[in-house]
């Protein structure tokens, strides 16, 4: 492996790519940077950039893939060169993949390999209705695996546990394949930079973690 690592970790809803972000961030001591979360933390600035994004999600729009570089950017100038960057859940779109290109070569890195963890439909549907989300700090769980069914309040912070009113058949289904649809070109692009990890998701965490560690050492 490289002496300085730089992931990108995606999938599908339900993938599962939160939890082995995390372990990956341990493993390897990776600056973790979830684009849901530091787009929420950089709303609260009080900075043009801050303001642009609190307003677009008070309209309940999707942050653009401009306003989302540029607040990675903001997370990377804050990194030391010496520390391996995780992206997660970034990019979603090939001009987010190719931005990304751009952005990591402004600050002398390069991406080391994009982890793509595949599930069938199926498995994303089944899995996001047993989903649950803490309302105080907004991570994510699945009932039965990541979280005990009798659960109430967030392993985490201790927030209130809901399910999210989006999380019905109907609705994921869609989602699904807007996603699959969207990173499929993404997929293609670090396939053919010879960076792509491909993943059976639909095995237990541990196999995931295991494979995914076995890839990057080949």
């Amino acid at each position: 492996m490289p002496q300085i690592l730089n992931l990108a970790i995606l999938g599908p809803p339900g993938a599962g790519k939160g939890t082995q972000a995390n372990l990956l961030e341990k493993k390897f001591k990776l600056a973790h940077i979830e684009t849901g979360d530091i787009l929420r933390e950089r709303a609260q600035k009080k900075d043009k950039l801050g303001r642009e994004i609190q307003q677009t999600m008070l309209e309940g729009k999707l942050v653009s893939s401009d306003l989302l570089m540029k607040t990675i950017d903001k997370y990377i100038k804050k990194i030391s060169k010496k520390k391996g960057i995780l992206l997660d859940g970034t990019p979603r779109k090939l001009s987010q993949a190719k931005d990304l290109d751009k952005l990591f070569k402004k600050h002398q890195r390069e991406l080391s390999k994009f982890i793509f963890l595949d599930i069938d439909q199926k498995t994303s549907v089944k899995r996001l209705l047993k989903r649950r989300v803490c309302l105080k700090c907004d991570k994510s769980f699945i009932l039965g695996q990541t979280l005990k069914k009798t659960a109430k309040n967030c392993p985490i912070c201790g927030g209130k546990i809901f399910q999210r009113p989006d999380d019905n058949p109907a609705s994921l289904k869609k989602r699904w394949q807007v996603f699959s649809r969207e990173t499929r070109p993404v997929m293609a692009y670090f396939k053919k930079q010879n960076k792509l990890i491909l993943i059976n998701g639909e095995q237990t965490i541990k196999e995931v973690h295991q494979n995914i560690i076995k890839q990057l050492k080949t």
